[in-house]
């Protein structure tokens, strides 16, 4: 275990995150967070294709199958995280989705990795969950969106787990492999729809850079540190990035109530890392 580099390339992940998740968020409340979901992904796809071609790695069957797993988490987390943000406030959404992501790795990293969490870090599970209950219970959030919040975090921190089994595989493959298979799922969602159509607005190469950013460095943090630990880190600063993006360049505030919630996820997410 790296623990030094293994924090930076997390961080480094959680900033990519936050600045992708707001990018796809905008275009989301242009178009169809379907719509918006699949162009992302076509786009990383692109680029991880170049990627492939540049590194030359050799495509292994197993990487292949923890890429199709990891597709379905990618998949399932993105659209509902793209719903939620269209529709909900961006910050409190981004806190909810990372503590749920944050809880389904910590729970594996506790009943299938045999690492059992210490007591700051069963705190900080505490703070968190208490944050995104008084979320919904102030009314700072839909029902709606708080389901599409806990589906997004499931989703994610899935495939988080999945890309922890990488471990030794070809990790450009994994991600290239997931990127199909999401195209894939989500495509043929997007077919089914009536006046479908595909956008390709700048605010979507970004985030379609970005998150291949950001899972590429979040493929090297699950080899460094726990995977607990690496999704505790990548989920404590994308809210605070696509809050800070939202608030200064959407003008969208959030009432105080909100930032209580919020602080108390934050806060249960970081005591998870420190612990």
């Amino acid at each position: 275990m790296n623990l030094p580099l293994g924090v930076a390339t997390a961080t480094a992940a959680a900033i990519s995150f936050g600045a992708a998740d707001f990018s796809g968020a905008v275009v989301s409340r242009r178009v169809t967070p379907l719509s918006a979901a699949l162009s992302v992904q076509v786009i990383s796809a692109a680029v991880l294709a170049a990627v492939l071609v540049v590194t030359s790695q050799e495509i292994r069957p197993s990487a292949v199958g923890i890429g199709l797993v990891a597709g379905l988490g990618v998949a399932v987390g993105l659209l509902a995280l793209y719903q939620a943000l269209a529709v909900g406030a961006m910050g409190v959404v981004a806190v909810l989705t990372g503590v749920v992501a944050s809880a389904l790795t910590l729970g594996y990293d506790t009943l299938v990795a045999g690492q059992a969490p210490s007591i700051v870090q069963v705190g900080g599970m505490a703070f968190a969950i208490a944050g995104a209950a008084l979320s919904s219970r102030l009314g700072t959030v839909s029902m709606r969106v708080a389901a599409l919040s806990l589906v997004g975090g499931c989703g994610f921190g899935g495939s988080f787990i999945a890309f922890n089994l990488a471990s030794g595989e070809s990790p450009v493959t994994v991600l290239f492999v997931a990127r199909l298979a999401a195209i894939v799922l989500l495509g043929g969602a997007w077919a089914t729809q009536s006046g479908r159509r595909l956008t390709m607005h700048p605010l979507i190469t970004v985030a379609g850079v970005l998150d291949t950013a950001a899972n590429l460095l979040m493929l090297v943090a699950v080899t460094l540190i726990p995977v607990s630990l690496a999704t505790a880190i990548s989920s404590a600063n994308p809210p605070i990035i696509t809050m800070f993006l939202a608030r200064f360049v959407l003008g969208e505030g959030l009432p105080r109530s909100a930032y209580l919630s919020v602080g108390l996820a934050s806060a249960g997410i970081a005591l998870m890392f420190l612990g």
